[in-house]
C-alpha cells in the first residue's frame, strides 16, 4: 500500500507544478477567497472604505491592460508574460475586479491560508502539496478500513482519475477537496454501515460519522453545488444497504431518515416540486433537444479527454487522451463485469444519466465535465463494488485486460500531463517533445519540465500497475 501511495502522491506532485498558480478555472477569484480566508489583515487582504477588497495583484486576472494572469483564454500564449511584471508590482494591493466579491472562509480555504505569503508562486505551490497530502492522507484511511472499497476507487482512478481528476486534486481549486474527500467519505460510510450491520459494534457508529465529516469537508469546499452530490452519494448509499437490511427494522429505519433528508434536501435547494420539475424539464422544440445532446456529450468527453475542463477552457488536449481514456474505462468495466441486479444496473443508468443531464444545469461558465466529475467517479465506483457478489476482485480480471487498463492509462496520463505542460512553458502552438526547449515559464524552484513529465508519467504508470497487479496476500 505504501509504495502505492507513494507513487500516487509523485504523480499527483507532477500534475501540481505543471501549471502556474492560477491556471485552475476562476483562479483569481478562488485565490483571492484563500487570501481573505483568515480576515482583514495588512498587505494580505484589506477593504477599502466603499467596502471592495483588495489583495496582491499577483492573484488576479483583471489587475491591470492585460491583467496579471496574461496568458487566461489564449492556448498559444505561454505563461512567460508574467516576467514581465515586476515582483513589486506583483505583492501590492489592488481590487478584485470581482463584482461583490464576498469571501467564503470554508475549511478549505481557510487550510490553503496558512500558507499564504508574499511569494505567490510559492505559496500556492505549498498549497496544492497539502491537497495532495489530504487525498493520500484520505486513501490510506479508506485502504486501512475497507480494502475491497479502496480497490474499486483504486481501480476508478486508474482509469477516470487523467487529466481532469489529478489535475484538480493538486490545484488550490476548492473542487480539490470535492474530488478528493466525497469519493472515499462516501465509501467509508457505506464501509461502516455494513460493518454495523453484521457486528452491531459502537465503534463503527464512530466510522459512519468520520465518513459523514469528510463528505461535509467536500460540500463546504464547493457549496455551490457540493450539495447535490453529496445527496446523490447518500442515495446511494441508501440503495446499496436497503435491500440486505430488510430484515432489520432499526437499519430499515436510519436508512430511510437518510434518504429522505436527501431528497428533501434536493427538492428544497431546486425551489420545491415545482422548481425540481423547471430543472428535469428539457424545455420545447428540437432545439433544446440537440442543445442538450450537444452539452451532454461534450461533457463526457470532458470526463476522458479533459477539454473545457481544464483551466480556463483553454487548454487543448491530443485526441488520442481521450481515445485512450475510452479504452481504459471500458475495458475495465468489461473485464470486471460478472453479474448486476436490475436494481444495481437502474441505479447505475440513473447516475450516468445524472452525469450527462447535469451539466446543462450547473454549468454556469458554459458546460463542462469538472462539474460532474466527482459523480462519476462515484458511479463508476458504485459499478466496480456490484458488478459481481462480493463486488469488485481485480485479480480475477483477466491478466490481458489489466496490461490493456495500466498501458491505455498511463499512456493517456503520459500525453495529457506533457501537453498540459506544453501549455504554459511555450504555448500549445509549439510542436515538439523537448518541453525543455525554448520554455518561456517554468517555477523557480523544483525539477525542469521534462524531468518532471517524465517522473509523472512513470509515477502514474507504475501507481496504476501495482492497483490493478495487486500483491498476493501470503497466510
Amino acid at each position: 500500500m505504501f509504495a502505492t501511495l507513494a507513487a500516487t502522491a509523485l504523480a499527483c506532485v507532477a500534475w501540481a507544478t505543471s501549471s502556474p498558480a492560477a491556471s485552475a478555472p476562476d483562479g483569481d477569484y478562488h485565490l483571492a477567497n484563500v487570501w481573505c480566508a483568515g480576515g482583514l489583515r495588512e498587505h494580505v487582504c484589506e477593504r477599502t472604505a466603499d467596502g471592495e477588497y483588495r489583495v496582491p495583484r499577483g492573484l488576479l486576472r483583471y489587475s491591470g491592460p492585460l491583467g496579471h494572469v496574461c496568458y487566461v483564454g489564449n492556448p498559444g500564449a505561454s505563461a512567460g508574460c508574467l516576467r514581465d511584471i515586476d515582483a513589486a508590482v506583483a505583492t501590492q494591493l489592488t481590487p478584485t475586479g470581482r463584482l461583490e466579491f464576498t469571501p467564503e472562509p470554508s475549511v478549505f480555504a481557510r487550510a490553503q491560508h496558512l500558507f499564504v505569503g508574499t511569494d505567490v508562486e510559492r505559496a500556492v505551490w505549498r498549497m496544492r502539496l497539502l491537497n495532495v497530502g489530504v487525498l493520500v492522507a484520505a486513501l490510506a484511511v479508506l485502504a486501512a478500513l475497507a480494502p475491497g472499497s479502496a480497490s474499486a476507487l483504486g481501480t476508478t482512478l486508474v482509469v477516470l482519475g487523467a487529466p481532469v481528476g489529478i489535475f484538480y486534486v493538486a490545484s488550490a481549486h476548492p473542487q480539490s477537496w470535492v474530488y478528493a474527500l466525497l469519493p472515499v467519505g462516501w465509501l467509508v460510510t457505506d464501509a461502516a454501515v455494513g460493518r454495523w450491520r453484521s457486528s452491531r459494534a459502537p465503534r463503527w457508529i464512530a466510522g459512519v460519522a468520520a465518513g459523514l465529516v469528510l463528505m461535509w469537508l467536500a460540500y463546504d469546499a464547493r457549496p455551490k453545488d457540493g450539495w447535490a452530490f453529496v445527496a446523490l452519494a447518500l442515495l446511494t448509499l441508501v440503495v446499496r444497504h436497503a435491500r440486505g437490511a430488510r430484515r432489520d427494522r432499526r437499519t430499515l429505519a436510519g436508512l430511510a431518515v437518510v434518504g429522505a433528508l436527501a431528497v428533501a434536501t434536493i427538492v428544497r435547494r431546486v425551489g420545491g416540486l415545482d422548481g425540481l420539475t423547471a430543472q428535469l424539464s428539457i424545455g420545447d422544440g428540437d432545439g433544446a433537444w440537440r442543445r442538450l445532446v450537444g452539452d451532454a456529450a461534450g461533457a463526457l468527453r470532458d470526463l476522458v479527454a479533459g477539454g473545457n475542463a481544464l483551466g480556463s477552457s483553454d487548454v487543448p488536449m491530443p485526441p488520442i487522451v481521450g481515445l485512450l481514456g475510452a479504452v481504459a474505462v471500458g475495458t475495465a468495466m468489461a473485464a470486471a463485469h460478472v453479474r448486476m441486479t436490475r436494481t444495481t444496473w437502474a441505479t447505475f443508468g440513473v447516475l450516468v444519466g445524472l452525469v450527462a443531464f447535469l451539466p446543462w444545469r450547473l454549468g454556469d461558465i458554459g458546460v463542462s465535465g469538472r462539474y460532474v466529475w466527482v459523480l462519476a467517479a462515484i458511479a463508476l465506483t458504485y459499478y466496480f463494488l456490484e458488478c459481481r457478489p462480493g463486488g469488485l476482485e481485480v485479480a480475477a480480471m483477466s491478466r490481458a485486460a489489466r496490461r490493456v487498463i495500466v498501458a491505455a492509462a498511463g499512456l493517456a496520463n503520459a500525453f495529457a500531463l506533457h501537453a498540459h505542460i506544453r501549455r504554459y512553458v511555450t504555448g500549445s502552438d509549439v510542436v515538439g517533445w523537448n518541453l525543455n526547449r525554448g520554455a518561456e515559464w517554468w517555477w523557480p524552484f523544483g525539477p525542469a519540465p521534462m524531468t518532471t513529465w517524465l517522473l509523472g508519467s512513470a509515477a502514474f504508470a507504475v501507481a496504476s500497475g501495482l492497483v490493478m497487479f495487486p500483491a498476493r496476500r501470503t497466510s
